[in-house]
């Protein structure tokens, strides 16, 4: 274990042995077998509410999937992720498969972004990631336990003898590259909570996690700085600030935010540089009206994953 100035760091080395691939008759992994490298960074920082977690494994079997699990300890009925403008709440339960009709078997993986969460009500159990797109969360005996993919190697674009399907998903093309052999490091991080995601601010967490700070060094200016600053003010943490950018024409900046939350929200957003007037816009950027603007921003009500972009003049 290594100490920083508020933080403090543990780093696990360990060999595993696996198996090298699988069978020659594809129904089973091989006989054959190959030790797999996986070093574990696992880092405590004062002040911050998670526990950051950096694993760098040396792949050399082909064939599998490697995913970490995380036991949960609480009763779920659902997940919930974070997908493009929202949160989704998927069952753990598995529709019947009918092997007559269906072409695919059901699977419980599904899609992320910045995090996957589960909780009872009472406690909660989320988990951050830097570009690990996949996860299921397991219903065990012990709880809800969450399984996030790091690796899925594979040798065959597709193939007509898999398991879980009627027939191929694509062509049959051969991708050695996809076996993702070598050294490889994943991102992710561990955030327990009271309550769900939303009202412990486990998505802010999240987010910080997946973009942290940086610091820069500009070479002209000099002065003071406050504590604490922001380009754009956003009052309520049920939104999520997606662009921030020069609009298309030159004339003022957009600021784009939607509601995570599945029920109808309310925020101030403001861009305090920015004195002049503030309309509302489409995608496009194209007018639709003039909003006001009250004393600490614009006012904005928005229905569950809604996007409200904004156009602030000077």
């Amino acid at each position: 274990m290594t100490h920083a100035a508020g933080s403090r760091t543990l780093t696990v080395d360990s060999l595993y042995r696996l198996p090298a691939a699988l069978s020659l008759r594809r129904d089973a992994r091989g006989d054959a077998t190959c030790d797999e490298r996986i070093v574990s960074t696992i880092t405590l920082t004062d002040g911050v509410p998670r526990v950051d977690i950096s694993t760098t494994v040396y792949n050399v079997a082909e064939d599998h999937r490697l995913r970490v699990h995380f036991p949960s300890g609480v009763r779920a009925d659902v997940s919930k992720a974070d997908q493009h403008f929202g949160v989704v709440e998927r069952p753990l339960a598995l529709p019947e498969w009918d092997p007559e009709t269906w072409m695919e078997q059901p699977l419980g993986t599904y899609p992320q972004k910045a995090f996957v969460s589960v909780d009872d009500d009472e406690f909660g159990l989320t988990i951050a990631n830097r570009g690990l797109p996949e996860y299921e969360v397991l219903d065990t005996p012990a709880g809800a336990e969450i399984a996030v993919t790091l690796m899925r190697c594979v040798g065959w674009l597709s193939r007509s003898d898999i398991s879980t399907r009627r027939g191929g998903a694509g062509p049959q093309l051969r991708t050695p590259g996809a076996q993702m052999r070598g050294r490889h490091t994943f991102e992710y991080s561990i955030i327990p909570h009271s309550g769900d995601w939303e009202s412990a601010g486990a998505h802010v967490e999240a987010v910080q996690f997946l973009r942290p700070m940086r610091a820069r060094w500009n070479r002209h200016g000099l002065g003071h700085i406050d504590d604490s600053a922001s380009l754009v003010r956003v009052s309520s943490e049920a939104f999520q600030v997606s662009a921030i950018k020069r609009a298309e024409d030159g004339d003022g900046v957009i600021v784009r935010v939607y509601n995570t939350t599945a029920h109808e929200a309310e925020t101030l957003v403001d861009i305090p540089q920015l004195e002049g007037g503030v309309a509302m816009v489409n995608l496009n950027e194209e007018h639709i009206a003039d909003v006001p603007r009250v004393q600490g921003g614009v006012a904005v009500v928005a229905r569950p994953n809604e996007i409200v972009t904004l156009r602030f003049l000077r």
